[in-house]
């Protein structure tokens, strides 16, 4: 099994990712092997250290994994290159790269055959009022880079947010509505 992110953990409770481990040795009884770090917040990377502990591999973009360490976080390997494609079991998972967004490092993960694009926290729920965490936004390419998702993965049957509600690729244009509507409340 591969996960996307970790557990919204910290450096000293890390205690999400470890019932999020537990629930899928018990409820989905597979072993995971992988999880794919989309950027470098708390909320994605605060699990790492409980990952590493149960023997799994962490991978990401070398930003990130830099990134990773420079907020007090075990660094995952910084393998990903800007667009990559790994097989899992046959499984095709694309990890994409779309320019810079909610930070300058995300990315989003893409599996094909089942048509789900997880977005992470540059994708919001179409159940969002809001843009969240802009610490390390780029407010004036997030939109580009949306776009950019949306040419390669608008077709996606299943987006999953960084938060809130699972949805279809109507996340990816509330995303765009959210970012223009906050750009003109900027003016």
């Amino acid at each position: 099994m591969v996960l996307v992110d970790t557990g919204w953990d910290t450096a000293d409770d890390t205690d999400n990712t470890r019932q999020l481990l537990r629930y899928i040795a018990d409820s989905l009884r597979q072993p995971v092997r992988l999880c794919i770090v989309t950027h470098a917040h708390d909320d994605r990377v605060g699990g790492i250290a409980e990952l590493l502990r149960a023997g799994v591999r962490v991978v990401s973009t070398v930003p990130t994994a830099r990134n990773a360490v420079k907020a007090g976080y075990p660094s995952p390997e910084g393998i990903l290159p800007a667009d990559t494609t790994l097989v899992i079991g046959q499984v095709p998972i694309r990890c994409y790269f779309p320019g810079e967004g909610h930070t300058r490092d995300n990315i989003v993960v893409w599996l094909p055959t089942h048509r789900i694009l997880h977005g992470g926290c540059f994708v919001k729920s179409v159940a969002a009022f809001g843009m969240g965490n802009l610490a390390d936004a780029n407010m004036r390419e997030w939109a580009n880079s949306v776009r950019r998702v949306s040419a390669h993965f608008g077709d996606a049957r299943i987006v999953v947010p960084g938060h809130d509600a699972i949805a279809d690729a109507r996340a990816l244009t509330h995303t765009l509505r959210l970012l223009e509507k906050y750009a003109a409340a900027q003016k």
